[in-house]
């Protein structure tokens, strides 16, 4: 079916001035939308990492002022019962006959040290000037 005819609606809208004006007005709030919001961004962004920068070097000097100092370990151990140990071995070293101190430097040239009886009597001459 065709239409016989035309059917024209009239929208009133204040006048084509108000019109303009409105339009150019909404225009204008949208383009404003987040204008320099990138800016203060940027701003806040490197205030933050200036803020950061500085924390990051105050904490480099503190770790470094605290441990610019070396630090000397300190042994604190008693030796009473090696030293008391030490004593007994050198008075039974002493004390062993001739005979015997002969016969295990002989084994231990057997064994292959040659200098035994050097680094025994060495060893019994260093002790008896410790008393």
């Amino acid at each position: 079916m065709a239409a016989d005819s035309t059917v024209n609606i009239d929208v009133v809208l204040g006048g084509k001035d108000k019109f303009i004006s409105d339009t150019k007005e909404i225009n204008d709030i949208a383009k404003n939308i987040g204008k320099d919001s990138g800016d203060e961004l940027e701003k806040d962004l490197s205030d933050n990492l200036d803020k950061s920068k500085t924390k990051a070097k105050q904490t480099h000097d503190d770790i470094e002022k605290e441990f610019k100092d070396p630090i000397k370990p300190k042994f604190d151990a008693d030796d009473k019962p090696l030293k008391r140990k030490t004593e007994e071995v050198e008075t039974a070293l002493r004390k062993v006959p001739k005979e015997v101190i002969t016969k295990i430097t002989a084994d231990a040239k057997e064994q292959g040290i040659d200098n035994f009886d050097k680094l025994l009597k060495n060893y019994l001459s260093k002790s008896e000037q410790n008393y």
